[in-house]
């Protein structure tokens, strides 16, 4: 069986997310987490120092795998800065990205308040 080919998204989380998604096998994202994941790693890192490490003593980047067959159900929203491209997500597609979701979500990078990255 032939494998389908992928894209990999990035979603920057704190302790207390990464928590909850450790809870489930590092298999899905929480219910309750409502935030846009990211297309291009940059702009995860640039989130997760700008919003999360300023106010976390502790900021994950998780990264996960889509199918581009189920990467085609979401809509791209794009800010001025062509490399910032996010999923618009709300409480019904995240269920829909969850069970998209192909293989498991890992942790690519940590950033600490003191630290830029480790």
């Amino acid at each position: 069986m032939k494998k389908q080919a992928t894209v990999t998204l990035y979603w920057p989380v704190n302790h207390d997310i990464l928590e909850s998604i450790e809870a489930t096998g590092c298999k899905r994202f929480p219910d309750s987490f409502l935030c846009n994941p990211v297309l291009n790693e940059g702009y995860a890192v640039q989130i997760s120092q700008e919003l999360d490490a300023a106010t976390c003593p502790i900021a994950y980047i998780c990264e996960f795998e889509l199918d581009y067959a189920d990467l085609e159900k979401f809509s791209i929203k794009q800010s001025p800065n062509i490399y910032h491209q996010e999923l618009e997500m709300d409480k019904d597609n995240l269920q829909q990205l969850n069970d998209a979701i192909s293989g498991c979500i890992r942790v690519k990078r940590v950033f600490k308040k003191w630290m830029q990255d480790i």
